[in-house]
């Protein structure tokens, strides 16, 4: 079970209403990302933003698929097409699928 403290929330919440704070949060936020792309084998300037879905994905979007909001279901109606054609997906729908595992699976 996951704990969250809502008074910490609330202050964030605050902070990013300034603009200052916001793109300093933004700023590291994207040097974190780029720090991980480059410790990664993954070539992403050559690989256009488009993947293969796994096994795993598609098993886990099965599963959920009928407790989805109707914005997210077709995030995951997009990659479970790809995967059963063998298709390559959009990042964007890749990245919400797996955003939605690590928020939901521990």
């Amino acid at each position: 079970m996951v704990f969250t403290c809502k008074p910490a929330r609330i202050a964030f919440t605050e902070k990013m209403k300034n603009p200052i704070d916001r793109a300093s949060y933004e700023k590291r936020k994207e040097e974190k990302a780029e720090k991980c792309q480059a410790s990664s084998n993954l070539n992403y300037r050559k690989s256009g933003k488009r993947y293969v879905p796994t096994a795993y994905q598609y098993d886990y979007a099965l599963k959920v698929v009928g407790h989805l909001s109707r914005f997210e279901r077709v995030e995951f109606d997009l990659l479970m097409i790809a995967y059963t054609k063998f298709q390559k997906v959009h990042y964007n729908v890749f990245n919400a699928v797996n955003n939605h595992i690590r928020k939901h699976t521990k």
